[in-house]
């Protein structure tokens, strides 16, 4: 009877430890699985991360160099002109600065209004403020105007500051 009991003693106390042996085990295992998973999965987001980071250095290089020069090209804003002017007419001055043009015109044949010039002027997406100005004589045409900068540049100036207040105050 007493070797019954050493028995049942000893199953009393071997079973739950080998019961929990097993299940550390279990666990351990899954552990190293998940591990196994997480490096794997860290591995594939790290290219993810890696190529986003391309892609956002890339987008601030662009905007950046937009800003070196936001403005249209000379050939893009004369094209402009020359849509807006008649054929028989010619450029006699071309003064561009900053942002500021400002064209001296002579007119042939074909004079047309200058309201209908400014107007042209105007709906072509590179200037606003368009000002008709005094001409020496009346075959010529003398404007002023302000040149837009690119469609999605944005400029430096207008870029608000860490504090979120514009550059101005």
């Amino acid at each position: 009877m007493e070797q019954w009991l050493y028995v049942l003693l000893f199953l009393c106390v071997t079973l739950p430890y080998g019961w929990y042996s097993m299940r550390d085990h279990q666990i351990s295992d899954g552990i190293e699985r998940n591990k196994q998973a997480m490096a794997q999965l860290t591995g594939q987001a790290n290219s993810l991360v890696q190529a986003r980071d391309a892609a956002l250095k890339a987008v601030d290089e662009v905007a950046n160099r937009q800003r070196l020069d936001p403005y249209p090209s000379q050939l893009e804003m004369m094209s402009a002109v020359a849509d807006a002017l008649p054929s028989d007419s010619t450029i006699r001055e071309w003064e561009f600065t900053e942002n500021k043009l400002r064209i001296i015109v002579y007119g042939g044949l074909e004079t047309p209004s200058r309201a209908d010039i400014t107007k042209t002027l105007m709906s072509s997406g590179y200037f606003s403020e368009v000002q008709n100005l005094l001409a020496r004589d009346n075959k010529s045409l003398s404007f002023r105007m302000v040149v837009l900068p690119k469609k999605g540049v944005s400029m430096l100036q207008d870029k608000p500051n860490a504090d979120g207040r514009g550059s101005n105050g």
